[in-house]
């Protein structure tokens, strides 16, 4: 899944976006006075001379400040363009320019009293005019526009005004944001790019253009949305090659970025071209868009003149008129890499981009040119959530990253998908994976039908590890994919190599990082429909092979990913005291990965195949797995078969002690004072209470105090487990104060102690806030060693509770801006870092009030807007604090909340 990572500094990424959102208020501002021009007989529009919009009329010129503010404008907000004013009053008075001038201070925003004050009294002049939303414009200025509140307001009326130039069936807004790229490039004042003056009487002309060139380029689609880490369509590179899949977005892309960019665009779709007609076909399209009369130019349509000698004659005339295209050549793995190589030889005039899937000639095209393929990786979980919401279909944060996975966020594979869930699954998305992952839908997918070909095109050999790494959706060694398929098929290392090299360049794997290899995954789908014909045998086999590799990997780096496919496929194998002894472990409970084997335990609890022991650790797992359940209830059950085993039967010293301290934990929920302490006598007399459990018993014990209301003593007793664990960690709350995260993880490698001791004196701390709040003492520094000392042995998911607890303990304090840093900069990457979706929407949500705090409304807004698509496929109980956190944003905004 990506990662937004935030800024390292997000006062000015504020900043930032701010200067931005104003440069395209501006821009929006001129193609405004563009479109009107005609009908309000203005002579030409000047982009960014004197003011930011010059406007000239027969006998007036209009100069137009623009400024976009949060707040209503103050007189320092105008700056220097008073002086500026006057500096251009008198050249105007002095004949040394045209016309009588007007000034106007146009705005999203009125202006405050002081500054209405001054305009009232008349300091500012005359001929100075403010305009802003709701301001009737005086007849002398009909020829702009009025003011707009915010973008999308600005960019609604320039459609309008659009919509009155002739355009066939183009979309209107297409030729506002070319408009807007004119306007931009006209600002930097280069004469290549037309300068800084566009003249009324050339207005039809470049309308014209525009729109010639907009027709050629592939229909926009309505609802488009930008894929991750998108490419820009301009760069200083001369050629590029934008390579996946059909289906991957590559035309929609091309049609979006071309829509926005001010440099001319010459769309050609090379399917079905022969190789020797390519270049003339393709001097056709280019002349047709750019060059008048081309027909009058003898050397580009010549009767002897081959393709190659049309195109070098094109270049000449383009140099001539200083015009520098942007080639965009669509499938262009069906041309020859010859006839391309041909081309791009001929003229440097041009720049090139070609679309193309992963097969035919681009792999020699990158060979002979040197380029290296950009490819477009799909849409991110926001945006999957978006359009599956779009089409009818619906799921949580874990199902819509389920149905990106499959289908690698590939637009028109998750269109496909969610079109069909909503048809045939009553929109329910986990319903179709499942369906999807056992080749059980009625219909199939347009990702299942491109993909098959793909798949059917491929030697035997490639099959064999298209096959095998669809079981396995992690990155792998080279070498590891070697001992894989020597279990899996008996392939020689060489046979492997070759097919690694031939896939790789088909775009079907990927290479990662420190070369490792993965299956694209939107392969995995097709490679996992073979499955059903491979014997078990040979399956298991080769999944006793990669639960080795996985457990060495593991044991030198952490990773969710490979965690998450050692426990399936360690279910596959029916490895129950290994899985059992798993879900027990402390560090396992923070991965979020414990419901995976729920099913897996509760068979394995009763399974008459399994001693008592085996089956008691198999309840004990699952007594602690639903510590992070929705299904509290399900503790007694299990603690009962618990007690009966022990009564029942002969268990370890380790399992009754194991019994005793669940009992007493359970009782504490229950706010049982005599069965806590009933249960702490029997734990005291165990021969099982080592030193080192003594630890976690005392730690225990101090939480089962604190929920049967015996503050005091559970302060005591945790003061006392913080102090011996300080003791054994040679560091102390001195220390610890002000120390980065980075400084405490270096002091413990060091000293190396067993994680779980790091863990304990993490869970102390949280628990000493949570009493010292009730005492009304605040709580903050404490819940932040805990969350340090969480985060430093990557107990992530109590990291992120302990994270959002501080952040509320800072909203309490009224330090909004605190809390804001700690959940966007440190709580919600870690959740997406750590993979803990389930806790997405909530972090999301309560983001979105601490923003409203920061009166910070538009992110507030936008945050949530961002989640409201995952809003059906959640909880009542989610889906009742996402109302109830809407509900609060528009107190807060209506200051009904402070």
């Amino acid at each position: 899944m990506s990662v937004d990572y935030p800024t390292l500094d997000e006062a000015q990424e504020k900043r930032i976006a701010a200067v931005h959102g104003g440069f395209l208020y501006q821009h929006l501002f001129a193609v405004a006075c563009l479109l009107k021009a005609k009908t309000s007989n203005v002579l030409s529009v000047v982009i960014e001379r004197d003011e930011d919009v010059e406007v000239v009329l027969a006998d007036t010129r209009i100069y137009v400040q623009v400024k976009t503010r949060s707040d209503p404008l103050i007189p320092s907000d105008l700056g220097t363009a008073l002086d500026r004013f006057q500096l251009i009053r008198e050249q105007h008075e002095q004949g040394l320019r045209h016309g009588t001038p007007r000034f106007v201070v146009a705005s999203n925003q009125s202006p405050g009293p002081k500054l209405s004050a001054r305009i009232k009294q008349g300091e500012l002049g005359d001929d100075v005019q403010f305009i802003h939303p709701g301001e009737i414009l005086p007849a002398e200025l009909a020829c702009l526009p009025g003011c707009w509140t915010d973008l999308s307001s600005a960019v609604a009326d320039c459609v309008k005004l659009a919509e009155t130039i002739p355009h066939g069936a183009l979309v209107p807004e297409s030729l506002v944001w070319k408009l807007a790229g004119k306007v931009q490039a006209a600002a930097t004042g280069h004469q290549n790019l037309g300068g800084y003056t566009f003249h009324s009487e050339s207005l039809p002309a470049l309308f014209e253009q525009l729109l010639t060139q907009l027709q050629r380029l592939p229909a926009l689609q309505t609802h488009y949305l930008p894929q991750i880490d998108e490419p820009a369509l301009i760069n200083r590179e001369r050629i590029r090659i934008i390579c996946g899949f059909s289906g991957a977005g590559k035309t929609s892309w091309c049609a979006q970025a071309a829509m926005h960019t001010p440099e001319s665009c010459i769309y050609f779709d090379a399917r079905e071209t022969a190789g020797p007609a390519f270049a003339r076909s393709l001097v056709r399209e280019i002349a047709g868009g750019l060059v008048d009369k081309p027909h009058e130019i003898g050397e580009l349509f010549a009767p002897d003149a081959s393709g190659i000698d049309s195109m070098t004659a094109l270049g000449r005339h383009l140099e001539i008129q200083g015009i520098e295209p942007l080639v965009i050549i669509d499938n262009a793995h069906e041309i020859p890499a010859a006839d391309l190589q041909a081309v791009f030889g001929c003229t440097t005039q041009m720049r090139f981009i070609l679309l193309c899937q992963p097969v035919g000639s681009i792999q020699e095209v990158e060979q002979l040119s040197g380029v290296r393929r950009e490819v477009l990786q799909g849409w991110n979980l926001d945006s999957v959530a978006a359009e599956a919401s779009r089409l009818g279909a619906k799921g949580n944060v874990e199902t819509m990253e389920r149905v990106r996975v499959l289908t690698a966020g590939m637009p028109l594979y998750l269109q496909s998908a969610a079109r069909l869930a909503a048809k045939d699954y009553e929109g329910d998305l986990s319903a179709l994976c499942t369906a999807l992952e056992q080749q059980a839908t009625l219909e199939t997918t347009a990702q299942e039908l491109i993909l098959t070909k793909v798949y059917q095109g491929l030697p035997e050999t490639s099959q064999h590890i298209v096959t095998l790494l669809s079981m396995v959706d992690v990155a792998i060694t080279q070498n590891e994919l070697q001992s894989l398929m020597a279990a899996y098929a008996t392939t020689p290392p060489a046979a492997v190599n070759q097919a690694i090299r031939a896939l790789r360049a088909l775009g079907v794997l990927e290479v990662q990082g420190s070369l490792e290899i993965k299956l694209h995954d939107a392969m995995r789908l097709v490679g996992a429909g073979e499955l059903h014909a491979v014997a078990d045998s040979r399956l298991l086999t080769t999944k006793v092979v990669l639960k080795d590799l996985l457990l060495t990997s593991l044991k030198q780096t952490r990773s969710h990913h490979k965690l998450r496919l050692l426990i399936k496929t360690l279910i596959d194998l029916e490895e129950s005291e290994f899985l059992i002894e798993l879900a027990g472990e402390e560090l396992f409970q923070e991965t979020g990965l414990g419901p995976l084997l729920i099913d897996y335990l509760e068979k394995a609890s009763t399974s008459s195949d399994l001693d008592a022991e085996t089956r008691f650790w198999a309840f004990d797992s699952l007594f602690f797995i639903t510590n992070r359940s929705e299904n509290p209830e399900q503790k007694s059950i299990y603690l009962s078969s618990m007690a009966q085993l022990v009564a029942n039967h002969q268990l370890s010293d380790r399992a009754v002690l194991s019994y005793h301290q669940k009992n007493m934990e359970w009782q504490g929920l229950q706010e049982n004072a005599k069965g806590v302490h009933d249960a702490i006598e029997l734990i005291k007399k165990s021969p099982a209470l080592t030193p080192d459990r003594r630890l976690t018993l005392d730690y225990n014990t101090a939480v089962a105090l604190w929920r049967i209301h015996e503050n005091k003593a559970a302060e005591a007793l945790i003061e006392k487990v913080i102090n011996e664990h300080l003791k054994l960690l040679q560091i102390s709350e001195q220390w610890m104060l002000g120390r980065s995260t980075s400084s405490v993880v270096d002091h413990l490698s060091k000293l190396s102690p067993e994680a779980a001791l790091v863990t304990h004196l993490a869970n102390a701390y949280e628990v000493k806030a949570i009493l010292l709040k009730k005492r009304g003492v605040n709580p903050q520094l404490y819940r932040l060693y805990a969350w340090k000392f969480f985060v430093c042995t990557q107990s992530f998911s109590s990291a992120v509770r302990t994270g959002l607890d501080a952040a509320q303990d800072m909203l309490d304090m009224r330090d909004f801006h605190a809390a804001r840093t700690i959940v966007g900069s440190n709580i919600i990457p870690l959740i997406k870092q750590a993979h803990l979706l389930g806790e997405l929407s909530s972090a999301r949500s309560f983001y979105a009030v601490i923003l409203a705090y920061c009166r910070d409304f538009e992110a507030a807004d936008r945050e949530m807007a961002s989640i409201a698509p995952f809003r059906a496929g959640l909880t009542d109980a989610q889906r009742n604090e996402f109302d109830s956190q809407l509900s609060l944003i528009e107190d807060i905004r209506a200051g009904r909340v402070r």
